[in-house]
Parts: structure tokens; C-alpha cells; sequence
């Protein structure tokens, strides 16, 4: 089961060799971590051409959530209901993704009182 959605900013940090993200990392399980398509492009966008085999590798670990219609729109309906910038937070995208159809086995009932911080 998907446990966390991770986000690209601890991943650019373990390929930074962060120390704090490297163990953040190095902790979780690869089978119950996930990340989005947004995340895989923003990490291989930063990535010289003769480490994207290697980078790709470590992506592949972890379960891919694609974002389809249905999460962006959950995702923009609930960054409406919320107060503040424009940005649209990490747990804002988990929530939608684990509320989607496209999470199956981990669907739950989340509103903004619930998201992951």
C-alpha cells in the first residue's frame, strides 16, 4: 500500500547529497512510496543526458501516479476551497491522487481538514 507520495524538492536534495534527504530516502520503502509524472519530469529535466540512465533507474523504484483529468480537477477544487498563494501544495495533489480513481486499493474520503501536511 502507498504510504507517501514524495515530492521533487527531497529528491533534487538526495541527488544533491543532501544528508538529511539521503537518509530521508534512504529510509523509506521503494514498495510503499510513490511519486507523480510531475515529479519524474521535473527531477529528469535537471539531469546532465549521461546520468538520466542512472537517475531513470532510482525513479522506476517508486509507484507512478499519473495525473489525469480527474485529479487535476480535484486538485484545482481544492486549492479553491483553501485560503492563501497561488501554489498548489504537494498534499494538495496527494490528497487528490489517493482520492482518484487512479489510487485503487488506497481510495479514501479526503477534504482539506484531512490532507497530509
Amino acid at each position: 500500500m502507498i504510504e507517501r507520495l514524495i515530492d521533487s524538492v527531497i529528491l533534487i536534495d538526495h541527488l544533491n547529497r543532501v544528508d538529511r534527504a539521503k537518509q530521508f530516502i534512504i529510509g523509506l520503502n521503494p514498495e510503499e512510496a510513490a511519486i507523480s509524472v510531475i515529479t519524474r519530469a521535473e527531477i529528469l529535466v535537471g539531469i546532465e543526458e549521461d546520468s538520466k540512465p542512472l537517475v531513470k533507474a532510482f525513479l522506476d523504484q517508486y509507484h507512478l501516479f499519473p495525473i489525469d483529468r480527474e485529479i487535476a480537477d480535484l486538485t484545482a477544487a481544492l486549492r479553491g476551497s483553501m485560503v492563501g498563494g497561488s501554489r498548489m501544495p504537494s498534499r494538495q495533489l496527494y490528497a487528490c491522487t489517493m482520492a482518484s480513481d487512479s489510487a485503487p486499493g488506497i481510495r479514501k474520503t479526503l477534504t482539506p481538514a484531512n490532507t497530509p501536511s
